[in-house]
């Protein structure tokens, strides 16, 4: 499945009034390539920030930023829910070593949400997730070891 609204590739968004849109051909673009928004950003996350604004700072490796876009994603938190751009996002912010992120993908990984069912994945990201003291992780992956049947491998 491809990521909604092409948001994987972050030289892809525009936000026009009221609207969040896949930039086509013909789209104003900045010197380096990116997209140039027309219009007045009306998109407001809660701490008063645009959503351009958070996903630049997420397209910039920003971990706080690709956990929040995630969380919003996953919850269709002012944004469209999508599970599939909540795990490329979980995965980012987990790459970077967010204890929330990798607890987060882990579960996604357990349950099939947003990518393919995957116990070894599911339990990987779940165990960085519990070393790194993440209070659901560590119950979850205490569980996850004397509970076979929870895992199917």
């Amino acid at each position: 499945m491809s990521p909604v609204f092409g948001l994987s590739n972050c030289r892809s968004l525009i936000l026009l009034p009221g609207a969040l849109l896949a930039a086509y051909p013909g789209t104003s673009a900045s010197s380096d390539g990116s997209c140039i928004p027309r219009g007045e950003l009306v998109s407001v996350t809660s701490a008063g920030h645009t959503f351009y604004e958070l996903f630049r700072r997420a397209c910039d490796g920003e971990p706080e930023a690709q956990l929040e876009l995630a969380r919003r994603y996953h919850l269709g938190d002012g944004l469209p829910e999508s599970p599939i751009e909540a795990a490329h996002w979980y995965q980012r912010a987990a790459c970077h070593g967010v204890a929330e992120a990798q607890f987060q993908l882990g579960a996604m990984y357990l349950e099939g949400v947003g990518v393919s069912e995957d116990s070894v994945a599911a339990l990987r990201w779940i165990s960085q997730a519990a070393e790194r003291d993440h209070p659901q992780a560590r119950l979850l992956y205490e569980y996850l070891l004397t509970h076979d049947e929870a895992l199917d491998c």
